[in-house]
């Protein structure tokens, strides 16, 4: 008597006997994980437009483990209007508006959603530097720009 313990996938046949009696046997099969669920992170988030946003997804295996499976997935975007994303999970922002990311392995999907809001500046140039205005004079041309 005794207890397998699986390793590689594959099959075995296991046999006993006492004296001269020997068991039909039994085939034990070991089988490989399977993933059973993607975890798209970071979750429901809000980027500018004019953003980026790097997206990792992890797969949950059906022994209990995980992994980090990025690069593997396929990435898609629902409304692409709002964002697109490439293989390996970069999103960029393309305008206003609201998609849902997916990252899909088979038959296997996870989700989160993404919103780009209206651009944020985040800096203004007035040129020329330091600009005169000779006496008498009636103005100096000053040009601001993001």
């Amino acid at each position: 008597a005794g207890w397998p313990i699986g390793g590689a996938s594959g099959s075995t046949l296991f046999t006993d006997s006492v004296g001269s009696v020997t068991s039909s046997g039994t085939t034990l099969s070991v089988t490989s994980a399977v993933l059973d669920s993607i975890t798209v992170t970071p979750a429901n988030r809000s980027i500018d437009l004019g953003n980026t946003l790097q997206y990792s997804a992890n797969g949950t295996y059906s022994d209990g483990t995980t992994a980090n499976i990025t690069s593997v997935v396929t990435w898609s975007s629902s409304n692409t209007s709002a964002a697109t994303i490439v293989a390996g999970g970069l999103a960029t922002s393309q305008a206003q508006g609201s998609t849902t990311i997916t990252a899909t392995s088979g038959s296997i999907s996870g989700h989160t959603s993404l919103t780009v809001g209206a651009a944020t500046i985040t800096g203004l140039v007035i040129t020329p530097d330091n600009p005169t205005i000779s006496a008498g004079g009636t103005h100096a041309r000053l040009n601001a720009g993001v």
